[in-house]
């Protein structure tokens, strides 16, 4: 098993504000994988828990090393 009431994936918005934010609701409390992948830079991986329906999460991209 699992809980078939949460979705096993999230989408966000490609383009962010000015600030480089992104708003996405909807999201179920609980443990999740969050990952960015963004051209020209490293990919992000981090396991967050959101406990409330508006949380906050900032993530620092750093630069993908020259190949």
């Amino acid at each position: 098993g699992g809980r078939t009431d949460v979705p096993k994936q999230l989408g966000f918005p490609a383009v962010g504000d000015r600030e480089g934010g992104f708003d996405r609701a909807g999201v179920p409390r609980g443990k999740w994988l969050l990952a960015v992948n963004r051209s020209g830079y490293a990919r992000y991986r981090e396991v967050v828990v959101i406990r409330a329906p508006k949380s906050q999460l900032t993530v620092t991209l750093t630069a993908a090393k020259g190949r």
